[in-house]
Order: structure tokens, then C-alpha cells, then sequence
């Protein structure tokens, strides 16, 4: 009998270890930069010269990166998905509204995955691959 309660005294701590573990994870998530922050640009440089800039809940894009943003605005994160509001800039009429991306970042490589977007200009830039500049 005394086994089986230090037995079951040691599941119940790993899986508290393991629920609290997750908890954690959790709380990363709720962080408001996702790990966004900071300079992304284009993977191939082919593709164009945008930069785009994350900072605590704002982001600006430099089109062609002569170092002056373009377009500005906030951003706001939901777990996996992020959505961007145009508040400045060079803001096409498709782009009054917000779009809505889910996002993958591995390493310093950043991923966007349309789900909800108005503005053709925004969904083919996010469309590329992003690396930290």
C-alpha cells in the first residue's frame, strides 16, 4: 500500500510539473509582442525591399527601405493569430479595415497565413517570407 501512494504521489507531481509547464507556455503567448518585435524584411530580396517594424502593439512598413515608414498602425495578438489595423500612411481605400493573418514564428523566420483580409496590398506582402533584419 505504501508503494502505491508514493507512486501516486509521484504522478501527481509530474503531472503538475507537466500542467504547470503548460501554463507557462501559456503566459508566453499573452505577452503583447509574440516575439514580433523588432525589423523584418523580405527573405528574397527579390521579392522587394519592405521592412517591416514591430514595437509593443505598433507596426510600420518602409516600401522600399530608405529607412521612412510608409504606413503605420497597431496590432493586436490572439494566440496564433494576429490582426493589423492601417491607422497612417500611404493607405490604399481597401485597407480601412483591419486584416487578419494567423502567424508562425521559427527561429527568425516569420510566417503570415491570410484569414481575413480587404486590403490586396497587405495580403501580397504578408504573402512572403519575413526574416529579421
Amino acid at each position: 500500500m505504501r508503494t502505491f501512494k508514493h507512486f501516486s504521489v509521484a504522478a501527481l507531481s509530474l503531472f503538475l510539473i507537466a500542467a504547470l509547464s503548460g501554463c507557462c507556455h501559456l503566459a508566453h503567448h499573452s505577452k503583447q509582442d509574440g516575439g514580433l518585435n523588432g525589423a523584418w524584411k523580405f527573405k528574397d530580396r527579390y521579392q522587394g525591399s519592405y521592412v517591416l517594424t514591430f514595437d509593443d502593439g505598433s507596426y510600420a512598413v518602409d516600401f522600399d527601405g530608405d529607412g521612412n515608414k510608409d504606413v503605420w498602425g497597431r496590432y493586436e495578438l490572439n494566440w496564433d493569430e494576429i490582426r493589423f489595423t492601417d491607422k497612417g500612411g500611404k493607405i490604399g481605400e481597401d485597407c480601412r479595415e483591419s486584416g487578419k493573418y494567423q502567424y508562425n514564428l521559427s527561429g527568425n523566420e516569420l510566417k503570415f497565413k491570410l484569414v481575413s483580409d480587404a486590403c490586396a496590398s497587405r495580403v501580397k506582402s504578408l504573402a512572403q517570407l519575413w526574416v529579421r533584419k
